[in-house]
Formats: structure tokens, C-alpha cells, sequence
């Protein structure tokens, strides 16, 4: 069986979390941490260090693994080298609830595992959300009960409806969709209620279904494509979303000689006035649309500090409505016929 660096496609948990570090103990020979001295780290991270010291193999200074070691991406840094043993994983499912949890202050950084020639078995660059399993694709769908909730990507589930099913299956708490050449939204998609980040970029989606805003947990929301219709007055039910990103006139594929349709051609012309329900929103960007004027209920925004209105068809600066919005640092108006 060939293995290869499979993509984690989300940040395992909770129980997924503790399950991932079992296994990693049961089948690696050691795992390291980081200390990245640039950072500070608090006192818990010491205490760990510490409490860790009796497992302890050897350190190396970061340059010495760079280009060899996926954590070894700086120089000069520490690289704590440990042995796997069901005493060590204690402490190390005790530290964090999640995968992505292992960054400084709090925690030493990038939490990963070796093989017993110290080659990347378990990859996590905590900080960009970055993180693999070094398995064969017959290991990764044999191990997907024993590893509940860690969402591996590979030719297994590369068609969209399997890749949808894994993702409801491990509970994901991010989706990317883009070159599926769809022209819908699947309804799975609003089945898949752990989402907290959903990104679509497909240039024939036209409108977002309903099924959409039962995602009470997304926290941000982008959407690129060509020609959007509307933005529903659904949007007001996601209410933990913190940033919202709309731009349209983008192509996630072109044919030759394929021409780009200009912003006054976008059908989507207004703003609904129930985004004003969306009360943790930080960060508005509405791009390239036909969007003329902004509704007076975007004054209820008042946790955002980006609002990003380029190269729409607005024919007035809201000076006034912008004047409302207390914690407002970024505000663009550029490419609009003002």
C-alpha cells in the first residue's frame, strides 16, 4: 500500500481529538513540539514542558530540520522531541481540546508526530490551519470509525456527494467548494450544521438555497461567483457570523476567449435589511455587484470594523449611516460610479 500525506479538513475535537492523540501514541515511535522564541509563551505552556521533561529524547534547533520536518519551518527555535507512551498522550489530550489548540501563549506550538526514522507521520501547523496523516487511502477508509471525527480528503471521497457524506460523518467544522462546475448549492450542504466557515467558489451558482441558512454555527460565510441573484433575507438567521464575503464577475475556471461580465451586469442590486440581525458581524465585503444603495439597518452593525463595498454601482457614499457604526476602523468605497 503507498502511503501518502493526506489532508486534515478540519480541527478534530473533543473526542476526535483524544481519539487522534490515542491512535498517533499507539502507532508512532514519537512526537514533538515546538517553542518558537520570537513568541511568548504563559505559564501553562511551561508547566507542560516540564511535566513532559521525563519523556523527553532529544532537541534540535529548528534550522537544523527545515526543508526535512514540516515543523521546522523557522530558524533557531526549539524542537522538543519526545516518546510516545500512553503517559505522555495523557498529558497531551489534557492540555488541549483540539489539534489546532497547540499554539503559543497558551501551549507550546505544532503539536506532531514521527515515525521511528523521524519522518512526518501526523503534520500540524496549528497557527494556518494546516494539518495532515501520513496513511494509505486503504488505512484512512479503514480507519474512519476509529478516527471519527478527524475529516481525511483523498481520491476516496474527491466526487462531491462522497465528500459531502464525510463531511456530515466527521462533523466538519469548515467546507471548501470550488470546481465542481455546479450550477446549485446541494442541499447537503445545510445538513452539515458543525459548519463554522463555508467558502463556495463556483462561477454558475446563482443563487443560495434556503437549506443554507440553517447553519446556526457559521461564522463566516464567502461566496464568489459570477452573477449572484440575491443575497436571501435568510441571511438574518445566521446569526454568529462574523465576517460575510460576497464577490461576483470571479471565475473559478475560463475558457478561451471566455469574456468577464462587468459589475453592471450583476443582477443582485440591494442589500436585504435583515442583515442588520447579524450583530457579531466584524468584517462586510460586498464586491462587484450591482448594488446601488446600502439599506439604513446596516447602522445595527455595531461590532464591525471592515466594510469593504468596492466596485459595485453605488451612487452615494452612506456618510452618515457609516458615522453609526462606532467600532468601524476600514471602510472601502473604491471602483463605484460616486
Amino acid at each position: 500500500m503507498t502511503s501518502t500525506m493526506l489532508q486534515i479538513d478540519n480541527n478534530p475535537s473533543d473526542q476526535a481529538y483524544r481519539r487522534l492523540i490515542d491512535y498517533a501514541i499507539a502507532h508512532t515511535a514519537m512526537f514533538v513540539l515546538a517553542e518558537r522564541h520570537q513568541l511568548s509563551m504563559d505559564k501553562p505552556a511551561k508547566a507542560l514542558l516540564r511535566a513532559l521533561q521525563p519523556y523527553l529524547i532529544k532537541t534540535y534547533e529548528s534550522g537544523v530540520i527545515m526543508g526535512v520536518n514540516a515543523i521546522g519551518y523557522t530558524y533557531e527555535d526549539t524542537i522538543y522531541v519526545y516518546r510516545c507512551c500512553p503517559e505522555a498522550g495523557e498529558l497531551l489530550k489534557q492540555a488541549a481540546s483540539s489539534l489546532f489548540d497547540w499554539q503559543h501563549p497558551r501551549l507550546p506550538e505544532d503539536l506532531c508526530f514521527w515515525d521511528e526514522q523521524e519522518r512526518d507521520w501526523l503534520v500540524n501547523v496549528a497557527h494556518e490551519r494546516i494539518a495532515g496523516l501520513h496513511l494509505s487511502e486503504e488505512e484512512a477508509l479503514s480507519l474512519r470509525e476509529e478516527l471519527r471525527g478527524v475529516f481525511l480528503r483523498g481520491s476516496f471521497n474527491k466526487e462531491l456527494g462522497a465528500y459531502l457524506t464525510d463531511a456530515l460523518y466527521h462533523g466538519a467544522d469548515r467546507l471548501y467548494l470550488s470546481r465542481y462546475e455546479l450550477q446549485e448549492v446541494p442541499d447537503e450542504v445545510g445538513r452539515i450544521t458543525s459548519l463554522k466557515w463555508l467558502e463556495i467558489f463556483e462561477q454558475d451558482v446563482r443563487r443560495l438555497p434556503p437549506s443554507l441558512f440553517n447553519l446556526h454555527q457559521l461564522e463566516e460565510l464567502t461566496v464568489y461567483t459570477t452573477d449572484l441573484e440575491e443575497i436571501p433575507a435568510d441571511i438574518g438567521r445566521l446569526t454568529n457570523l462574523t465576517r460575510l464575503t460576497i464577490g461576483c464577475c470571479s471565475y473559478d475556471r475560463m475558457e478561451p476567449g471566455q469574456r468577464i461580465i462587468s459589475p453592471e451586469e450583476v443582477t443582485m442590486s440591494e442589500l436585504p435589511p435583515e442583515i442588520g440581525r447579524l450583530a457579531k458581524l466584524e468584517h462586510l465585503s460586498i464586491q462587484a455587484t450591482g448594488l446601488r444603495s446600502v439599506p439604513p439597518e446596516l447602522a445595527q452593525l455595531q461590532e464591525l470594523k471592515l466594510l469593504d463595498l468596492s466596485r459595485n454601482r453605488l451612487e452615494a457614499v452612506p456618510h452618515e449611516l457609516v458615522k453609526k457604526l462606532r467600532k468601524l476602523r476600514y471602510k472601502l468605497f473604491d471602483g463605484n460610479p460616486l
